[in-house]
């Protein structure tokens, strides 16, 4: 209770004009609003925002598995609690907030789903495909099953084919929530904002009761800066349930949006109080704490407390990847990123985040093989070119029979092929420049005492030509 008079309270000072009534039309969003795709999802491990068109952090991920779902289970609320508005029916706010249970599957379908699931949190995706194709032979509806083909299919850079998954789950049980998140999710990393607004819109009015949608709702209303519509859907929401963690989680990236960080962090603070064992939460409160002056031992605490939650939580992985190779423990960094390359094969960003710890760590043929195969995948992948660069000026890396001034070559070239891909993008104090300027000083050194060589080469063999001519003409001969 106390977390919603909290709520509630705040939910009164944040409208900044008029509110629309609960039932009135939303207007659809321009192509020109901002939403970007949230940074996990509510149903498992996350999804990271990559560099570029993946998504925020870089890792790309889509969705995460879910088991088969249990029976609903009405939650009890406290005798003491305020009911809402009754309507003319007198329905109680039990019978106003009930959610259509979805489709309960047969046991033996649960095990293969079950089964499915941990191996796919374990990278071992063809198993998990068999499994999950083990439980459609079981049940053909079991929307669970196609979900998780959507996850194993997208982690794997077959997005279409994911959403397929996902509308062919959908068809069965049209509010699953996890299908709904994968599919909109699938639909922004497309670039197709409309489609996402869309589809969310219509099935979060359509099925008020499911507060899993109305919390993807406020998500999407908050990445469109669309503040007053979020907190309206949120305090819905929360007179169902005011401890509903999604809902809650919801408001606090609206705070942080909006900028109001005490606010986000009291609410963090609660929810967390409510889930403490939230591998996201976990993950969220080390993110803020990262940003604080001074608390960055406490925020790699928090990721790491999100990994032991949940071990295959890639972003969380991610997240430590980069403080460990940040303070040159790289082969700590590279045990986290390697297990997020395993639970995301197909993620450009993590990547190249694992051949940066493996060049950190002096182990150039690992590094080199994984810039290889991106760039064989995309020539026009800028930031392996710069990651090549970095490699090859390492002082003391080496490549089969090529001498130091070959490889300082290259990676004049790989920074310079960055450079030009960047093109107008490059930051002003992009650090490519003063590499470039480096990289000329030391070339320039190394092809100066080259010369000398050379010449005290020639100058020596001229010498010693002068001295066998001189020999000869001063050979006498007796009678």
């Amino acid at each position: 209770m106390r977390v919603l008079l909290l709520l509630m309270l705040l939910l009164g000072l944040t409208a900044c004009g008029k509110r629309r009534g609960a039932d009135e039309p939303i207007e659809e969003p321009s192509a020109g609003g901002e939403i970007v795709v949230p940074a996990a999802p509510y149903e498992g491990p996350e999804r990271p925002e990559e560099l570029g068109d993946e998504g925020k952090d870089g890792t790309g991920e889509g969705s995460d598995v879910v088991p088969a779902p249990d029976p609903d289970e009405s939650s009890e609320e406290d005798e003491d609690e305020e009911e809402i508005d009754e309507n003319p029916w007198g329905a109680t706010r039990e019978e106003q907030c009930a959610r259509t249970p979805w489709p309960e599957l047969r046991e033996s379908t649960k095990r293969h789903i079950n089964e499915a699931v941990d191996y796919a949190r374990r990278g071992a995706h063809d198993e998990a495909r068999s499994a999950l194709q083990d439980a459609l032979r079981d049940d053909p509806r079991a929307y669970p099953a196609l979900y998780n083909l959507g996850v194993i299919s997208e982690r794997e850079g077959r997005r279409a084919e994911a959403m397929e998954y996902y509308r062919r789950a959908l068809a069965i049980v049209s509010d699953y929530t996890p299908a709904v998140r994968g599919l909109a999710l699938a639909h922004l990393a497309q670039g197709a904002l409309p489609d996402a607004y869309a589809l969310v819109d219509h099935l979060a009015r359509e099925h008020r009761t499911n507060l899993e949608l109305q919390a993807l709702f406020v998500e999407l209303l908050t990445r469109n800066k669309r503040y007053d519509d979020a907190w309206s859907v949120a305090r819905r929401a929360l007179e169902c349930d005011e401890r509903h963690v999604p809902t809650l989680k919801a408001l606090m990236e609206l705070s942080f949006a909006q900028k109001r960080e005490e606010l986000g962090e009291s609410i963090l603070r609660q929810v967390l109080e409510i889930a403490p064992n939230d591998a996201e939460l976990r993950f969220a409160y080390g993110e803020f704490l990262e940003k604080q002056p001074g608390r960055t031992r406490e925020a790699i605490a928090e990721f790491r407390r999100a990994v032991e939650l949940r071990p295959d939580y890639a972003e969380a992985r991610v997240a430590l990847g980069r403080q460990e190779l940040g303070a040159g423990n790289y082969n700590d960094a590279i045990e986290h990123l390697r297990v997020a390359d395993r639970v995301l094969p197909s993620s450009t960003p993590v990547r190249l985040i694992l051949a940066d710890a493996y060049r950190g760590a002096g182990r150039w043929e690992e590094a080199k093989s994984i810039l290889d195969g991106l760039l064989a995948s995309n020539p026009n992948l800028a930031e392996a070119h710069f990651n090549l660069g970095l490699m090859y000026q390492a002082p003391n890396f080496k490549l089969g029979d090529l001498d130091e001034l070959a490889i300082l070559n290259l990676a004049r070239k790989a920074f310079t092929t960055y450079r030009d891909l960047m093109g107008s993008r490059i930051a002003r104090d992009d650090p490519s420049a003063e590499y470039l300027a480096a990289l000329g000083r030391r070339i320039q050194r190394i092809e100066d005492a080259r010369r000398r060589e050379e010449e005290e080469a020639r100058r020596r063999e001229a010498g010693e030509d002068a001295e066998e001519e001189e020999d000869e003409d001063e050979i006498f001969f007796f009678d």
